[in-house]
């Protein structure tokens, strides 16, 4: 049984507090949690420069965009209070805010989402090998220029996926060629001189390779129908070298990793944080735009007022994109819930095909120091150095108790009141067991923290 002490106080140390009954009702279950409180931080250098890189763009993204949901992305409070968490891989973090979950316009929660659906993405196509199946890449992409708006060229790729798969002849070809689940998603970018391109990428999984002329014969009936799907929305017919194109993958390893984490973004770049791939001048995603205009406020120059108008296009565009799997593929495919070793050993598989060195695997427990009062927040929300830190220093502290006195001092030398407290926050088994545990345990919180109680014991059993 854990036991999470939170004490309000008024110039005092958790110590000094006098302890009161403890409280039966946190909603919590008959959960168990126990936490390492002495083990050493133990930093993945990698992710830790992912996460800079990503937050170097959700700072631009603020500055810029029109979408409400967008500029509030892990910034503005969801709670009563905002809680600052250790955790001893160093990954510490502000708690308490709220997620567009738009993996399209915020950097940020595009590394969660998609760091969950690479995972997804490569357990599935492992599963689906080693049962015997085979897997497909299909592209399809349209003509464009530069005088073209997002929404046009979005509106032509989603006629044409439309034309594709929503008609009896698709149906026909899923029994035919033995299709037993999809996976569709976009891949955006744009360019000085071509203006939007879009992908529509789709993962096929088959229950048996296909014969070249099979494949052959699939590639040109789907490639019919798209074709005549661009020309109903308007634009110029495709190219049938680039208009579509169908890849086939039957082993795991390499070409197959690499099919799942191309639909997640990559790993080198996204995952490790190993790499940092710039915006070229003739093409670029709309993240590299967020790049090159933190270089040019970085440098004291007005951002591009292009470049800005083309990222407020792209952010009200994107709001149509849609990544899906086919209805049953998930637990078909064994990836409705994914165990956490589960999770782990794939992590460290794709690193390993993906040629990178796995970081050093650190069992951990997210636990909240600090809790910032609303008004205490609006100080630092946006002031994002000042953020990065706080976060820093906790990073250092090599357990809990030093975590928590670390965050609170240095918020407190920064004129930010906050209230000691040491919570074991969720992880990923407990969320998908009990998806209401951590809503419950910030009622209590907050219940508890703004009634003025000087101390509250909340317990998990």
């Amino acid at each position: 049984m854990t036991t999470i002490a939170l004490a309000k106080t008024t110039g005092t140390t958790p110590a000094q507090t006098r302890t009161a009954q403890p409280r039966t009702t946190s909603g919590l279950g008959n959960t168990e949690i126990e936490v390492n409180t002495s083990k050493e931080p133990q930093v993945n250098e990698g992710s830790k420069v992912t996460r800079a890189r990503a937050w170097r763009r959700q700072n631009v993204m603020y500055k810029i965009t029109n979408s409400k949901a967008l500029a509030g992305c892990h910034r503005w409070r969801r709670d009563e209070a905002v809680a600052v968490s250790w955790s001893s891989n160093g990954a510490s973090q502000f708690e308490g805010l709220q997620n567009s979950h738009s993996r399209w316009g915020s950097p940020l929660a595009e590394l969660e989402v998609m760091g969950e659906r690479r995972i997804e993405l490569a357990i599935a196509t492992k599963n689906h090998l080693a049962a015997g199946g085979a897997l497909m890449m299909f592209v399809g992409t349209v003509r464009h220029n530069r005088s073209q708006s997002f929404a046009q060229v979005e509106a032509g790729i989603k006629t044409a996926y439309s034309s594709m798969v929503k008609t009896s002849q698709w149906k026909k070809e899923r029994a035919r060629y033995g299709v037993e689940h999809t996976y569709s998603d976009y891949e955006v970018t744009d360019s000085w001189a071509n203006g939007w391109h879009l992908h529509r990428n789709m993962l096929l999984f088959l229950d048996r390779p296909l014969s070249d002329d099979e494949l052959k014969a699939f590639e040109d009936s789907m490639f019919s129908r798209w074709s005549a799907g661009v020309v109903k929305a308007g634009m110029d017919a495709p190219l049938r070298e680039h208009g579509v194109k169908l890849d086939q993958v039957s082993t795991w390893g390499g070409d197959a990793a690499k099919m799942a984490t191309y639909l997640a973004k990559g790993m080198s770049q996204e995952l490790t944080g190993s790499a940092t791939k710039t915006a070229s001048k003739g093409s670029y995603t709309p993240f590299q735009m967020l790049d090159m205009l933190a270089d040019q406020s970085d440098a004291g120059e007005d951002m591009d007022a292009v470049l800005v108008a083309r990222w407020r296009e792209y952010e009200v565009g994107s709001k149509n994109l849609r990544s899906s799997w086919s209805r049953g593929a998930k637990r078909a495919l064994g990836i409705d819930y994914i165990d956490a070793d589960v999770r782990r050993e794939m992590e460290e598989e794709l690193y390993k095909l993906a040629g990178l060195e796995a970081p050093e695997r650190v069992e951990s427990t997210r636990v909240a120091v600090a809790l910032v009062k609303p008004d205490d927040w609006k100080l630092i929300q946006s002031d994002f150095a000042v953020r990065q830190y706080v976060l820093d220093c906790v990073d250092k502290a090599k357990d809990v108790a030093a975590a928590q006195r670390v965050a609170n001092e240095v918020l407190a030398s920064l004129g930010v009141d906050s209230t000691p407290c040491m919570i074991v926050m969720d992880d990923v088994d407990l969320d998908a067991v009990l998806p209401t545990h951590g809503d419950a345990t910030k009622r209590d919180l907050n219940a508890a923290v703004f009634a003025g109680n000087e101390q509250t014991i909340l317990r998990t059993h």
